[in-house]
């Protein structure tokens, strides 16, 4: 029977990281954002977004930053975005998953517990790190100033908040990542004889 894993934690918490440490362990591996990634440059989905969105395809182009500017600054905006593009991804992302042989598989998937697909997995794993370093990680990966990547944390889903409640849940393994990459891979070593046991 063949185990699919969740990795999931806030912006900036190192999910990243985390799935590159697994690939280097020989485990499949794959990337809610690599799909997305892909589904934008696809016809079909640029019409969906410019029907949702006028004016946000710029040259047969989803104009990546007119689309963020827009879903940042409204929820209901981001909900619409979210409810497209997310059945779309996750379809992909299960056909990636039942199509290798191994027994235990991965997926980062950042809007896991938002979008209720928690129960679509045997185990969750995820990853969490203090505010200081989201915000540091977040600013450099995307480019942008401490306020701008702060307003992107705070518009998904407090994981800080609930780690308690997170915790009771027997399917869900939470990573600290406040120390170095040999205290990440050790956790992670321990949480992968758990879910192999």
């Amino acid at each position: 029977m063949k185990k699919k894993i969740a990795i999931t934690g806030g912006i900036g918490s190192g999910k990243s990281t985390v799935c590159k440490c697994l690939s280097e362990m020989g485990y499949s591996v794959f990337s809610c954002d690599k799909i997305y990634n892909e589904l934008i440059f696809e016809p079909s989905y640029i019409s969906k977004i410019e029907k949702a969105f006028p004016g946000v395809v710029v040259h047969n182009q989803i104009d990546k930053t007119r689309l963020a500017s827009i879903i940042f600054s409204s929820d209901t905006a981001r909900e619409k975005l979210n409810s497209i593009a997310h059945p779309l991804i996750m379809e992909r992302l299960h056909n990636l998953m039942d199509s290798v042989t191994e027994d235990t598989v991965f997926a980062e998937v950042p809007l896991l517990f938002e979008r209720g697909y928690e129960q679509n997995f045997d185990k969750i794993i995820v990853v969490m790190r203090n505010l200081e370093q989201r915000i540091q990680a977040t600013s450099l990966r995307d480019n942008i100033t401490a306020s701008q990547a702060m307003a992107k944390i705070q518009a998904q889903y407090d994981y800080a908040k609930d780690e308690k409640q997170l915790l009771k849940n027997v399917n869900v393994h939470i990573l600290d990542n406040n120390g170095n990459l040999s205290s990440l891979k050790n956790q992670l070593l321990n949480i992968l004889e758990n879910i192999n046991a």
